[in-house]
């Protein structure tokens, strides 16, 4: 039996819609808004909560989006940083989401923050969904990294090749439907 990959991405204003088959991207977006199906079932999503330490601090990072299906992209999601002297809080809006596999790609904008500085930002996370159980390999995330508006790696469909960490604790669910 053949394997068949299937892509869908929620992108930026800037996106064009692709026609829909198994080889194709999808492209659905929060203004660019497309009908993929006259399903009332929602698209892909990843949700969860994974925590890592790097140093002394800790990261837990909250994800929750999905396409609905409308094609749009909704979703939110929180970043904690603890450090012994520091606490960073960081809430975010995500806009855009693509989902590969076992892989979710996720960006938008930050929306509030304990630092004004953030505010305002683009963001991007990778998560891999490695399974579930205590047997399972690790999911991994990688650290948020916060972009000028006017950075190539914005596209969430395309993977900007920022280190991955396995998270110690929580777990992250990334679905294709």
């Amino acid at each position: 039996m053949a394997a068949m990959a299937f892509m869908v991405l929620g992108c930026s204003d800037h996106s064009t819609p692709l026609a829909a088959s198994t080889n194709q991207a999808v492209v659905a977006s929060s203004s660019n808004q497309i009908s993929l199906a006259k399903s009332e079932t929602a698209g892909p999503s990843v949700n969860g909560m994974g925590s890592f330490t790097i140093g002394s601090t800790r990261r837990v990072i909250i994800l929750h989006a999905r396409t609905n299906s409308d094609g749009t992209v909704t979703g939110q999601g929180s970043l904690y940083r603890v450090s012994p002297t520091q606490t960073l809080r960081i809430e975010f809006h995500i806009d855009c989401l693509s989902v590969m596999g076992n892989v979710a790609i996720v960006t938008g904008i930050l929306t509030n923050s304990t630092d004004p500085y953030y505010v305002g930002r683009h963001f991007q996370y990778k998560v891999i969904d490695n399974g579930e159980g205590a047997n399972a390999t690790p999911d991994q995330v990688t650290n948020m990294y916060n972009v000028a508006n006017d950075d190539p790696y914005l596209n969430c469909g395309q993977d900007a090749g920022w280190d991955l960490f396995d998270i110690q604790e929580g777990n992250y669910q990334v679905r294709q439907q």
